[in-house]
């Protein structure tokens, strides 16, 4: 099992833990952002109200699969070359969604830069593992969180502004452009945290054992199962709102994302207060870290 020094010998700045803070809204704002534009999407790809959800559905599959198989990755081949790959990945898929005509390459491709973008959900948390426990850790990942929060927040906001200079491809390039400036602070400021003594590689039966064990954790699974729930709620309704609010109620995008951003600022908080609580519980070393249903090391 991985475990971190009592005293690590890397101590981040605070543009270092801004720059983590950012790379971890790469997921929410590219689930939010784009929120307003619906309406705009289904038209131009040809498939009717409704059909961009289906978009939203394949980003959180490519999410669920990327989380469940990158941590083992960052485990074997460290923190930093993943995290550089993943945002390619990210990078390049974001600007095919942006050129893309047709609906069903708009759909893969998102599942695809959620595969990509996964990596930014779990290599800032695994970060922290490395170079932090105790009160540290509960520290960084207050000040993580904190820059995290903003992000999901903010995204239909922006996707809004975007929407009144240009149509929803602008979304995507803008979000194409971030995440490529992000991967290049991420080469030059950000250190490797997981020396090569502390890594090793594990054989998918064993991956899959790990799994098992968790879903036997009765801590594990009753925070995991309640931040689930509460989450699928908020994207049943998220997912719905532009038909709802656009299509029948004939309300504008920036209406909409008032609505969005209120949701998104409620759940930031719930998930801060009770995110930074489990790092410091008494509970089971293997559930102390959980803040979401991804990989953590050890």
């Amino acid at each position: 099992m991985l475990t971190s020094s009592p005293h690590p010998a890397i101590r981040f700045s605070t543009g270092q833990i801004i720059l983590l803070g950012l790379v971890s809204t790469i997921g929410p704002i590219s689930t939010d952002m784009y929120l307003p534009a619906f309406p705009q999407l289904e038209r131009d790809l040809g498939q009717g109200p409704g059909s961009a959800q289906l978009t939203l559905a394949a980003w959180f599959i490519g999410l669920a699969i990327g989380q469940f198989c990158l941590g083992p990755l960052s485990d074997r081949f460290g923190r930093h070359k993943p995290m550089v790959v993943g945002l390619a990945i990210y990078v390049l898929a974001t600007i095919a969604l942006a050129t893309t005509t047709s609906y069903w390459s708009f759909c893969l491709l998102r599942l695809v830069a959620a595969l990509g973008g996964a990596i930014t959900s779990v290599i800032p948390r695994a970060i922290v593992r490395d170079v932090a426990t105790g009160h540290e850790a509960v520290r960084l990942m207050s000040q993580l969180t904190l820059v995290f929060g903003v992000g999901p927040i903010l995204a239909p906001s922006l996707g809004s502004v975007f929407l009144a200079f240009g149509s929803w491809r602008l979304i995507f390039w803008a979000g194409a452009v971030a995440a490529a400036l992000l991967a290049g602070l991420w080469l030059v400021v950000m250190p490797e945290t997981l020396p090569e003594e502390k890594r090793y590689a594990l054989p998918p039966i064993e991956i899959l054992r790990r799994y098992i064990s968790l879903v036997r954790e009765p801590v594990f699974m009753s925070s995991a199962t309640l931040s689930s729930f509460s989450t699928f709620v908020m994207f049943a309704y998220l997912s719905n709102a532009p038909l709802l609010f656009e299509h029948l109620l004939g309300f504008t995008p920036r209406a909409l994302q008032s609505s969005s951003a209120s949701m998104r600022g409620g759940s930031f908080w719930r998930r801060r207060s009770t995110g930074v609580c489990r790092i410091a519980s008494s509970s089971p070393p293997s559930c102390r870290q959980v803040f979401w249903p991804v990989w953590f090391p050890g």
